[in-house]
């Protein structure tokens, strides 16, 4: 009998850990995670730097955001990265109702000023990476800050394109969203 209790318990956590996400799988999400905000950051504050008024930023994000995702994440096989938000500029952003649990935990604890901690989820399919966009540093609330302290001019130039915009009005240290790495089962 001990015998057969002694299999069972073994045979059940090899069940257990095959259908957890090895450490190997996530740590290749979060290296592509980290290429994508170094390849993102690097470039919006050279766009910044540029231009201080935010003109440049605004127009890399609106023509290069999505490529940059997509470059990166076909850099990493077997790895598909996404930029999530429920207040989203770019409508492909928006979060699906599996994304939705993660942000508004996100947010619950950048409220109390806390920084989120990484986050993995499981679906039947997939393992999602979760790493949370905090509003860091004070000059992202050039073009998603307060609507009334921001220039006129660029207030316009992001509703024009974007015309369904959510990303303003955030805080500092608040999440805005989250870099999602998804690897399939």
């Amino acid at each position: 009998m001990k015998k057969l209790i002694i299999l069972f318990v073994l045979s059940a956590s090899f069940i257990t850990s095959s259908n957890a996400i090895d450490n190997a799988q996530k740590a290749k999400a979060l290296k592509a995670i980290k290429h994508l905000e170094n390849a993102w950051y690097s470039k919006l504050t050279e766009k910044l730097k540029e231009d201080s008024k935010g003109f440049s930023a605004v127009d890399f994000c609106h023509k290069r955001a999505d490529k940059i995702t997509s470059q990166v994440s076909d850099m990493y096989k077997g790895v598909t990265l996404k930029r999530v938000a429920v207040r989203y500029r770019n409508e492909k952003n928006r979060a699906t109702k599996i994304d939705l649990p993660v942000l508004k935990e996100f947010y619950k604890i950048s409220k109390k000023r806390q920084t989120p901690a990484i986050k993995v989820v499981e679906t039947k399919k997939t393992y999602r990476i979760y790493k949370p966009l905090v509003i860091r540093k004070p000059i992202c609330l050039k073009c998603h800050g307060n609507e009334k302290r921001m220039r006129k001019k660029l207030v316009a130039s992001i509703d024009e394109k974007y015309p369904k915009d959510k990303a303003k009005n955030f805080k500092y240290r608040q999440s805005r969203g989250a870099i999602v790495a998804i690897i399939k089962k």
